[in-house]
């Protein structure tokens, strides 16, 4: 997909809705741009790759750099305060709850809705741009400037969680009989990973886990066939028809 040449009128497209479906409401050089220095003309570094029209298309689709920290934007923020909130807010809420029994509730509901929750729906609504920013950062990566830096090792934890960790949690709650899966504790856990979904049986409930299956395998195919667009269009379209066959039946 990567050799074929977007109309301008579907890039301009791309360039509006991506940002939009994405939750990238915070550009770049409003937010990280100010902290961090990212490298001007990452074209110098990888010449082979502009010439080839590698990047070149992937601006077209939106993506207009290949660090890891300016493709994911809002949703690196989003990822960065869980974390303070994760590491710093949540344990002084619990030394606070421990002197003001009011704040109890709160330290609950908020253990609760941060520890997986919220780190599910952030990992879920940005795993495709997680994929494609670790995979691009990896591929090509540098190390001069800090926010290069923060953008390599950025896409290390990108692709741990999207490529490891979310899969393994949906097999470890497949693994789980069907009466534990519906069991409200259970649930205040592990919730998240099927909120919305029926739990009749085990093929419903892997919805998101065959979600993460077709946007890997998508991007395998974009990254890795580039150089034979016509098995790339063949092979998205069976992946398209496996997901309706799929979703259809279940």
């Amino acid at each position: 997909m990567l050799r074929i040449l977007v109309p301008a009128n579907v890039s301009v497209f791309f360039q509006t809705i991506i940002p939009i479906v994405t939750f990238d409401l915070i550009p770049p050089e409003w937010s990280t741009e100010y902290i961090m220095d990212f490298e001007e003309f990452p074209e110098k570094m990888f010449k082979e790759e502009f010439d080839r029209k590698f990047f070149g298309q992937m601006q077209d689709l939106g993506y207009d750099s290949h660090n890891s920290v300016q493709i994911l934007g809002s949703l690196w923020i989003f990822s960065v305060l869980f974390f303070v909130r994760l590491i710093l807010y949540l344990p002084l809420i619990m030394m606070l709850s421990m002197v003001f029994k009011k704040l109890v509730p709160y330290k609950k509901s908020l253990k609760k809705k941060l520890i997986i929750g919220e780190w599910v729906s952030i990992s879920l609504e940005a795993y495709f741009e997680f994929l494609i920013a670790g995979y691009l950062n990896i591929l090509y990566n540098l190390h001069e400037l800090s926010g290069e830096s923060a953008g390599f090792y950025t896409s290390f934890y990108a692709l741990g969680v999207a490529g490891l960790i979310m899969p393994a949690f949906m097999v470890y709650i497949l693994y789980q009989p069907l009466e534990k899966i519906r069991d409200d504790s259970f649930r205040d856990v592990f919730g998240s990973f099927y909120e919305g979904m029926k739990v009749e049986n085990k093929w419903q409930i892997c919805a998101n886990l065959f979600f993460m299956m077709r946007r890997g395998s998508i991007v395998l195919v974009c990254f890795n066939l580039e150089e034979h667009a016509g098995i790339q269009m063949i092979t998205i379209n069976l992946i398209n028809l496996i997901s309706c066959i799929y979703y259809g039946g279940v």
